[in-house]
């Protein structure tokens, strides 16, 4: 290969490194790039090798940054079903306390009667809330269950153009392998270089805008998760409330229960009384 054609070569390959590392850098990172040209072209084997390594490294952190995002998923659903436990297992201990708190007192029933009829609508009220809020905490369940398989869907075709890149530097490391059967040929198989070369850029360029798409549905992800954590912790109140008033009722209900049950006691003793005073001689009553 002529000298003229590799230090274009690295001049090129210097323009390059202005998007990597800055405009203070250029300068230097070109005149790297034409020293290496230079000996690209005495040892074609070290473009092979730098390849290879780059492809090798690039796959292996794509790898490393799918593990952090299925780990960081996977935590997240833990997460979620972890507090559906604990509330459930809060419901269950709140229900064994009311009935062991449950407990009459008699009183007044027509204003013991008045209090439940005040809290029906109430509880029904928080029971309608707390409906609503697990509505919603689902609904958000099975949307952050579509981000997941849209994140599996963008890992997928991740991986699919990860094997397209090895197999096209494959078939680059090949062609230039046969580079130098013929002169004649040359220029045909550097054509085809430049054309496999095109493709891993396009398939590069491809993996940067899947990286882009799994990046947003991680950050939805997590604006969902956080919103699960919101209503779920308003649920827990509003149970709390439902609860609270619920023992309230019971414990109405049972004073009415014992208030009616004192009246009809009252009333037995009051009529037993008056059969007393029809059966025996005028005296002095308590019920006169």
């Amino acid at each position: 290969m002529p000298i003229p054609v590799v230090i274009a070569a690295g001049a090129v390959m210097g323009a390059k490194g202005l998007g990597m590392g800055g405009a203070a850098y250029v300068g230097y990172q070109g005149a790297s790039y034409v020293y290496e040209g230079i000996r690209d072209w005495i040892d074609p084997s070290r473009v092979e090798k730098r390849k290879t390594d780059l492809l090798i490294n690039l796959t292996k952190e794509k790898q490393e940054k799918e593990s952090e995002r299925m780990q960081h998923l996977d935590e997240v659903v833990k997460g979620i079903q972890q507090r559906r436990e604990e509330l459930d297992t809060s419901v269950v201990q709140q229900q064994r306390e009311i009935q062991a708190l449950v407990q009459g007192v008699g009183t007044d029933g027509a204003a013991i009667q008045r209090q439940a009829d005040q809290i029906v609508p109430l509880s029904e009220g928080l029971e309608e809330t707390a409906r609503a809020q697990q509505e919603l905490i689902n609904r958000l369940q099975q949307e952050l269950q579509t981000k997941q398989l849209a994140f599996e869907e963008a890992k997928r075709q991740l991986t699919e153009s990860d094997v397209r890149l090895r197999e096209a530097s494959k078939e680059l490391v090949e062609t230039k392998a046969r580079v130098s059967s013929s002169d004649a040929q040359q220029e045909q198989t550097r054509q085809k270089l430049r054309q496999l070369e095109a493709k891993i850029n396009l398939m590069s360029l491809e993996n940067q805008q899947k990286d882009g798409l799994i990046k947003q549905i991680t950050e939805e992800n997590k604006a969902i998760y956080s919103q699960i954590t919101n209503y779920g912790a308003e649920l827990q109140l509003s149970k709390k409330e439902i609860e609270e008033l619920s023992h309230t009722k019971d414990s109405l209900s049972a004073e009415l229960t014992e208030a009616n049950a004192l009246i009809e006691t009252l009333t037995e003793q009051l009529e037993e009384a008056q059969e007393n005073k029809r059966g025996r001689s005028p005296s002095p009553s308590f019920f006169k």
